[in-house]
Formats: structure tokens, C-alpha cells, sequence
């Protein structure tokens, strides 16, 4: 496995293993932590987005005992600053958490991101413009053939539709990642075929 073998790697020479969870954090793959798909332990993990619903501006970082306790042992003390953990900004992530909880909207992401990637795959098999579709939860992604990312979202959002546009140049390929809200409905899902679909035969 990937994943754990660079884990592996880095406990061999004393590197730190840092999982950024800014968007994959919060049940957006279908399990609480995007790590949790595989094998390993990160010793610092950094979140947002989803910890604040959309409503409140919140992240947060959190180390493992031997990472916080290095810091101690060395006489080092936690830092605050003005701004960091406003009450209102608390109360917001906290109550974003329990609706999550209460809603069971991991498992949501899990059911309906299933029924998302298994409707963008029947919808646009064979075509000229996809090479790929992949992800885990309601983080999907379509990896684009002949066609760059900002032309696809450029499309989509002619149509009504905002998408992620992802890729790097000729190392990462173009593509389209999709990461709709965790209260998706299945409607909502039918709308976001037809619009990806529709824009993406508009290429020929």
C-alpha cells in the first residue's frame, strides 16, 4: 500500500508524517478522515472546510502526544493569538459537528458519493473526453482527454454548474473534481450528470 509504505519511510528517518485534511477532513470521503482509507497514523494532522460547515472560517491542527510532548520537553508553551478560537467561531464548528453526528452525514457521503461515481461512470463510459473517473465519498474526480480543466468548469458554469477545475500541466492531467455539499439530494446528483455530460459533449 502506498500510503503506508511512505509511512514507513518516514518513521525509518525521523520524519514527520502530515496529513492535510483541509478538504478531505470531516466525512468528505465517506470515513471521518481521508487516512482512515488506509493504514496509517499521521503524528500531525491539519483540517478546515468542512469543520465549519460553510457557515464559519475555522481550522485546526492536532499532534500526536510524541510531536506535543517534544514541544513540552523542550520548554516550549502553546501560542495564542488575538484572533485564534473566537467563541463564535466555536460554537459555530461545534454546532456543524453535531448535526454531522446527529445526520450521519459520514455516512451519507459514503451512500451517496457511491451513487454519484456510479452514475458519472455509466453516463460518460466511452467517452472521447474522459480517460478516468476516481474518488472515495462525495470527492470525485474526471480526468479529462484532449480538453483542459478550464475549459470544462468554463463550460459547466455556462450551464449553471460550478466545479473544481484540478491538474497541473503535463505531470497531473487536466480534470474535474466534484465535491458537492454532504446533503446532495438524489435530484441534485441527476442535475450534476446532465450539466457534466451535456458540457462535456459540447467538444465533440
Amino acid at each position: 500500500d502506498y500510503w503506508q509504505q511512505v509511512m514507513e519511510v518516514c518513521q525509518h528517518y525521523g520524519v514527520l508524517f502530515i496529513a492535510d485534511e483541509v478538504m478531505t477532513g470531516f466525512g468528505r470521503t465517506g470515513l471521518t478522515w481521508g487516512h482512515e482509507h488506509d493504514p496509517v497514523q499521521p503524528d500531525i494532522l491539519v483540517s478546515a472546510k468542512g469543520l465549519g460547515g460553510g457557515y464559519v472560517p475555522m481550522s485546526m491542527v492536532t499532534a500526536s502526544d510524541e510531536v506535543t510532548g517534544s514541544i513540552s520537553d523542550a520548554g516550549g508553551n502553546v501560542m495564542f493569538f488575538t484572533y485564534s478560537g473566537p467563541d463564535a467561531m466555536c460554537a459555530g464548528a461545534l454546532a456543524v459537528l453535531e448535526i454531522m453526528e446527529r445526520e450521519q452525514l459520514v455516512d451519507r457521503a459514503k451512500v451517496m458519493g457511491d451513487r454519484m461515481q456510479s452514475a458519472l461512470s455509466s453516463a460518460l463510459d466511452g467517452h472521447s473526453r474522459v480517460t478516468e473517473i476516481r474518488g472515495r465519498g462525495l470527492m470525485i474526480g474526471v480526468e479529462l482527454a484532449g480538453l483542459s480543466a478550464v475549459e470544462a468548469v468554463e463550460a459547466c458554469v455556462q450551464r449553471g454548474m460550478w466545479v473544481y477545475p484540478a491538474g497541473s500541466g503535463p505531470a497531473v492531467a487536466d480534470a474535474l473534481l466534484f465535491a458537492p455539499p454532504m446533503v446532495v439530494t438524489d435530484d441534485h446528483i441527476d442535475r450534476i450528470i446532465d450539466i457534466t455530460v451535456d458540457a462535456l459533449n459540447s467538444f465533440g
